[in-house]
């Protein structure tokens, strides 16, 4: 786990990176009920692409894209912010190093 949490900070230099951790003291937020990407494109429609154990699923309403830009809005509210995820995961790497 000490790798993996030092290869996450590694990760979380480079420029096209941003890592932020939504902390247990959040509480239950949208970012619960699964993984989903937001795809955008400069010359096509946006997309939602929605994954479980079992499927992914392509979404392409202007209803479903609202609704998961708000969701991705509420967790983004809810992470703490990069320095501080990357204070967290310093923090946690040294507990389990």
């Amino acid at each position: 786990m000490h790798r993996q949490l030092r290869h996450l900070l590694g990760a979380a230099e480079q420029p096209h990176v941003t890592l932020r951790v939504v902390p247990l003291a959040a509480g239950a937020h949208a970012g619960l009920r699964g993984p989903f990407v937001i795809l955008e494109f400069a010359e096509e429609p946006a997309l939602v692409f929605v994954e479980n154990h079992d499927t992914g699923l392509v979404l392409e309403e202007q209803a479903d894209l609202a609704a998961y830009r708000l969701a991705l809005g509420t967790i983004l509210h809810a992470a703490l912010a990069p320095a501080a995820t990357a204070e967290l995961i310093i923090q946690i790497a040294a507990e389990v190093g």
